[in-house]
């Protein structure tokens, strides 16, 4: 079963037997279809104005203004070495929480937000338990570890993407860091990945000035 939403309309996550039924969100990155477990997004919205941030690698496209928070906004396809998304009406920032490691004191760390930026967002699936399949070992598109199972839709294998993986906090930052380095090798390491912090990135970009990003026309904001 799938359910499509017309502009203005709120997604709301039903309730489900997680054993029976998973709720996946459809995208699309360049003409591929992708999907995310549904209670991992929060919001989609318009591609508002993105302040940029001097120097990062390209799959960091900049920080958005969400409600006052400052929220990296990642090239999605770029993260997966698909390619730039390219700016068109469909375009759209689907916000999510990653989940992080536990940070040492027994309880786990608070999530980070993050907007991914897509070409379009396409429907809310409900996918039998049935219809999940075992990441293969060989023949997927992007990293293996990247994907969390791979979904049968009407005839349609899509990949369902791990998140919690794919956007790793600590990676991104090792990933920023050894860009940074490769552009400026006097820089020390022990700088470099605060540059993956929002509060770090408001501070170079001065996001907080930019406007407030809105509701995308055709997937509206989920209930956080």
């Amino acid at each position: 079963m799938s359910t499509t939403h017309p502009p203005g309309m709120t997604l709301t996550v039903q309730d489900a037997d997680p054993a029976s039924v998973h709720q996946l969100l459809r995208f699309t990155l360049g003409r591929l279809p992708y999907a995310v477990e549904i209670g991992a997004v929060r919001e989609i919205l318009q591609v508002a104005s993105l302040t940029t941030v001097p120097m990062l690698p390209p799959f960091v496209r900049g920080v958005m203004n969400l409600r006052g928070a400052v929220v990296p906004v990642i090239d999605l396809a770029a993260r997966l070495g698909l390619g730039s998304t390219r700016l068109a009406p469909r375009t759209c920032v689907v916000v999510v929480d990653i989940h992080r490691a536990d940070n040492g004191d027994g309880h786990g760390a608070p999530p980070q937000r993050l907007g991914m930026l897509v070409d379009a967002v396409h429907e809310v699936l409900d996918v039998p338990a049935r219809d999940l399949e075992p990441v293969p070992a060989m023949g997927t598109r992007i990293h293996a570890d990247f994907i969390r199972s791979m979904a049968r839709v009407r005839g349609q294998i899509v990949e369902v993407l791990n998140l919690d993986q794919a956007l790793d906090q600590e990676h991104l930052s090792e990933m920023i860091g050894a860009h940074l380095q490769a552009r400026h090798s006097q820089t020390s390491a022990t700088q470099l990945p605060s540059a993956w912090t929002p509060q770090a990135l408001a501070g170079v970009a001065s996001a907080a000035a930019a406007p407030g990003a809105a509701p995308h026309p055709q997937a509206a904001a989920l209930a956080a």
